[in-house]
């Protein structure tokens, strides 16, 4: 990551971190020490069953993905791409049975535009576009979309096939708006089209806007969910919110602030920092930045300085898109970051590599703290067991560190579960289960074992 990005980065961790406080401070946790309460009694915690001899979690590996795509014009090539590659960002997430996704897309929007120039219906009924955020109608068999008509795929569809019609601009040809403005003289031609394209408009309103919850979006996005944004543009973006304030408000709409998790990423697929852009048009004649990157071949006044581009390389902040998904990064993101080159040579490669990093999130290592502290002796039946429903857990030691699915942290007050070393497939339904003998404010718990105590 770069001096800038890391600076930004900062920025936000810190205004994360003044969240994280205010959640703190309103959290009662129950105490780790004192009396056995009776074993018919039981409090709430966390939403989580907790007894005097433990407790029961359900894992949640819910993961709700939102493709943002520029609908423009220019992005028919980009729209191509992302839909012959599609299958292989999702497969790297349905490869484990264990994972509830929901996917579903949007398009750009044109505050400027939409509701003044363009008309959000036109005459012959083509919708021109809706709020921003709505997710947009699947395309595919009429037998494999979902009969519910809701807007987004789940493990229980055709997912694959489903996805890859929606995102094929041939298919979809509503993904692809030209710029056009009303004509008096050829009345049937109705105004289409973002010019200065936001993303982060319907990004947040995709997870913000209640009514569009409720309406539209129904169901898509799930309270304590992971929340996953893709961003896919060769503009960027104009929406005149920063990426900082972006990043705090779905902190914020995702819970972020509870227990000092964050529950979201962002990914872009855009024109990363440090390309060339001189370089890419030339080499690459279908993959031209959008006008609102600085363009080096023309000067001040409009006029072409040379034939080709002028070698420009594009800035650590200059394109909001990237700046967006680096500041989402944490310490378990891919070495690559979460930007791909919307030019990419290895796009499908780079598309599977985000579906690994949402596998990660979606079966992520998840620490249980407990309610009281278990007591150490060397009673066999009175040690902390981890179980997924009837099956015992492997608890890490020094000689079996590969195949351990959970741990003992320090302190004795929580435990740590590995995510992507349990086989969940093999027990659907199933619930953590954690047992153990709480410790006793009457005796220490470093004493050893005495079956007549």
């Amino acid at each position: 990551m770069n001096n800038s990005s890391a600076h930004s980065t900062i920025k936000l961790a810190l205004a994360l971190s003044s969240l994280l406080t205010l959640a703190a401070c309103e959290t009662h946790s129950p105490p780790l020490t004192g009396p056995v309460r009776p074993a018919e009694a039981q409090i709430e915690y966390k939403g989580t069953e907790v007894s005097a001899d433990g407790l029961t979690v359900e894992y949640d590996s819910r993961v709700d993905i939102l493709f943002i795509i520029d609908d423009s014009r220019s992005m028919k090539n980009h729209q191509k791409n992302l839909s012959q590659n599609i299958h292989r960002f999702v497969e790297s997430i349905a490869k484990v049975g264990a994972i509830d996704f929901h996917i579903g897309y949007t398009v750009s929007h044109d505050s400027t535009r939409y509701g003044s120039v363009v008309p959000r219906t036109c005459p012959d009924g083509k919708v021109n576009w809706e709020d921003p955020g709505a997710l947009r109608p699947l395309k595919g068999p009429e037998e494999l979309l979902p009969k519910d008509g809701r807007r987004f795929v789940t493990n229980q569809d055709d997912f694959k096939v489903i996805l890859q019609q929606s995102l094929d601009p041939e298919i979809n040809t509503d993904l692809v708006k030209d710029l056009v403005d009303p004509d008096p003289a050829k009345p049937e031609i109705c105004a289409s089209g973002p010019e200065l394209e936001e993303f982060f408009t319907p990004l947040l309103g995709s997870i913000t806007d209640q009514n569009l919850m409720a309406t539209t979006n129904k169901n898509f996005r799930r309270e304590g969910a992971f929340f996953v944004a893709v961003i896919v543009s060769d503009a960027k973006d104009a929406s005149g919110i920063t990426p900082e304030s972006v990043a705090l408000q779905i902190a914020k709409a995702t819970g972020s602030s509870e227990r000092g998790r964050q529950k979201f990423r962002v990914f872009s697929v855009a024109f990363p920092p440090g390309m060339e852009i001189g370089t890419a048009t030339r080499l690459h004649n279908s993959c031209k930045p959008d006008p609102a990157f600085k363009n080096p071949s023309i000067d001040v006044n409009g006029k072409a300085i040379s034939s080709w581009p002028q070698r420009h390389v594009i800035g650590p902040d200059e394109n909001p898109l990237a700046v967006l998904a680096s500041l989402t990064e944490d310490e378990n993101s891919d070495s690559g970051g979460q930007v791909l080159s919307i030019c990419s040579n290895n796009y499908g490669e780079s598309l599977a590599k985000f579906g690994t990093q949402i596998r990660q999130d979606a079966l992520r290592d998840l620490t249980l703290e407990l309610p009281r502290r278990w007591e150490i002796t060397a009673d066999p039946n009175k040690d902390l067991k981890v179980k997924l429903g009837e099956v015992e857990l492997i608890e890490e030691t020094l000689n079996n560190q590969d195949v351990a699915q959970w741990r003992r942290n320090e302190g004795d007050v929580s435990v740590t579960i590995y995510g992507q070393k349990i086989n969940w497939e093999q027990y659907p339904g199933a619930k953590i289960q954690i047992s153990y003998t709480p410790a006793l404010d009457s005796k220490p718990t470093t004493l050893p074992y005495n079956k007549d105590n």
